[in-house]
């Protein structure tokens, strides 16, 4: 697996980092540490701000 950064676009801030398959699960995954079941259900303006970067350690 990878590591993950999931960024808020604008700011840049981190709000979740953790080992996820892809960049899609990766979303998911900071979506349900954020108390949603899944990325879709976050509302638009947050969901269209994060984007999910592998980084290297």
């Amino acid at each position: 697996m990878t590591i993950f950064q999931v960024r808020q676009a604008r700011s840049r801030a981190i709000v979740w980092t953790g080992e996820a398959a892809s960049a899609d699960r990766a979303l998911e995954a900071a979506a349900q540490a954020a108390g949603y079941h899944t990325f879709a259900e976050m509302p638009d303006t947050l969901r269209t701000d994060m984007a999910a970067e592998a980084v290297t350690v």
